[in-house]
């Protein structure tokens, strides 16, 4: 069993309660944290309301980014990357994985692994893909 957590406080939480019950150790792995909402980090949603590049952002996040942050396109890259090394490290041990992450870095995840297909992703919620 392989445990991948982003390194924010509450995934590693979350990965920890996971690690003690299935006696394993948890890697962190920067590669699949959540987006990157840079001058928008910490601001309430409802402050951000009034800001036009905000409301572009709502409209189509896959090709607008917060200001100094990062759209899901350039998160897509950036989790295409993680999960092409990922691949190619556990090709060889099959074994699984569980993975820790937000729920960008999710939504994003399923449109790289579930090409085609609508997936939806829940705050706290578990998702099992299964290689057929």
């Amino acid at each position: 069993m392989r445990l991948l957590s982003i390194p924010s406080v509450r995934a590693v939480e979350t990965a920890t309660a996971i690690a003690n019950q299935l006696n394993c150790k948890i890697e962190v792995d920067d590669g699949f944290s959540e987006l990157d909402f840079g001058d928008w980090s910490g601001i309430p949603v409802a402050q951000l309301e009034e800001d036009s590049r905000y409301q572009r952002w709502k409209e189509d996040p896959w090709l607008n980014a917060p200001p100094r942050g990062e759209s899901l396109t350039a998160m897509r890259l950036r989790l295409f990357q993680s999960v092409s090394k990922l691949t190619t490290s556990m090709a060889a041990a099959g074994q699984p994985l569980i993975l820790v992450i937000h729920f960008f870095p999710l939504l994003v995840l399923f449109s790289i692994l579930a090409v085609g297909k609508e997936v939806r992703c829940d705050n706290a919620s578990i998702s099992r893909l299964l290689n057929r």
